[in-house]
């Protein structure tokens, strides 16, 4: 879990992990996931999402 998130430039929130592992074959639920980054004190680096001006 943790290199899929170093891998992905520590961006990855707990459900952009789970899909990206699902991908990797790896099957694990999101709140294993959100509790192991919370436990390991993994954050991702974006704070917030961004619009597009206009849409």
């Amino acid at each position: 879990m943790f290199e899929v998130w170093k891998n992905n430039y520590k961006v990855y929130r707990y459900l952009g992990i789970v899909v990206a592992m699902r991908r990797l074959g790896i099957v694990i639920g999101p709140n294993r996931v959100y509790l192991l980054m919370k436990e390991l004190g993994v954050r991702s680096l974006m704070s917030h999402h961004f619009k597009k001006p206009g849409t």
